[in-house]
């Protein structure tokens, strides 16, 4: 191949790499989880069984900033995301939930691993499974809009979605954002 052939598929290439680095920065600065609820609007409302048999019911924390973690046992995110609704558990009513169909034995074997110090709720779908299955999302799951786990709901004491996010989320931001939600007034 010609030396002058070279120098242009190199920086043929170099441009594509720019174009694609740009993009993927641009797509990173700019993310909006547009098909999750929107901020703002009505959280639905919603009642279900925990690891301890317990039942979690939002109307009975109204009046409360509540923090609504979507998660499964297998995403390693989920593990983290355990870690910054601990962090922030003295300053608001934090809630996991299983939206992905796990057993209860399953889910509880998460829980024990990562120490949750907040209820763990399941939200079974049509078919349950055992880490590490994928299962159907359950029904609030899907209400939320849930398509990736971890998925956080942070909301107001008036109960309205006051923040939300998919992904990897740091304790910093969670902390931050239930800050913010208990500043609104109801």
């Amino acid at each position: 191949m010609a030396r002058r052939t070279r120098v242009r598929l190199a920086v043929a290439l170099g441009g594509v790499i720019a174009v694609i680095v740009l993009v993927a920065v641009l797509l990173a600065v700019f993310r909006t989880p547009a098909q999750l609820l929107p901020v703002g609007a009505p959280a639905p409302a919603f009642a279900l069984r925990t690891t301890t048999g317990e039942t979690f019911d939002t109307a009975a924390h109204r009046g409360e900033v509540v923090v609504v973690t979507f998660c499964a046992s297998w995403p390693v995110a989920c593990a983290r995301a355990v870690a910054a609704a601990n962090a922030v558990a003295d300053r608001a009513t934090v809630l996991l939930v299983n939206g992905d169909s796990e057993t209860r034995a399953s889910v509880a074997a998460f829980v024990r691993r990562f120490r949750s110090r907040f209820p763990v709720a399941l939200d079974p779908g049509v078919a349950s499974v055992t880490f590490p299955a994928h299962g159907p999302r359950g029904p609030v799951t899907a209400r939320y809009r849930v398509t990736l786990f971890p998925t956080v709901y942070v909301i107001d004491a008036a109960g309205r979605i006051a923040w939300r996010d998919a992904g990897a989320l740091s304790a910093a931001t969670l902390a931050r954002e239930v800050r913010r939600a208990a500043r609104r007034v109801p």
